[in-house]
């Protein structure tokens, strides 16, 4: 079954494939389409995670208005607070690291158990 839809699926999987692996380079963590294709039919939670980060990530390069500076902070910051077990989206991000002071902004700190 699973098998028969990899075989199914393979050419679509092979373009979204190249579509992550070229956003996310070594994060994706498939190395081959077979592995993509694993990840995708047998670890669900795992997959809508990289979903979300390939959805991210993808939408902090694409952003014209952003330096290639400010675009690697945030690609930084997300994948720090991912080794924390959070998953920030560019919105999240972007009020992170934007302005930190003002009427009714706090700033967020990291707790130390």
């Amino acid at each position: 079954m699973l098998e028969e839809k990899k075989w199914k699926n393979r050419y679509t999987d092979l373009k979204q494939y190249e579509r992550y692996k070229e956003v996310l380079g070594n994060d994706l963590g498939a190395n081959s389409l077979d592995d993509f294709q694993k990840l995708k039919y047998n670890e669900a939670e795992k997959w809508k995670s990289k979903q979300r980060e390939y959805n991210t990530i993808s939408k902090i390069k694409s952003k014209e208005t952003y330096s290639e500076e400010y675009r690697n902070k945030l690609i930084k910051t997300y994948y720090d607070f991912k080794k924390e077990g959070f998953e920030f989206t560019d919105h999240s991000l972007n009020r992170f690291l934007g302005q930190k002071s003002g009427k009714g902004k706090r700033t967020f700190q990291k707790m130390i158990y």
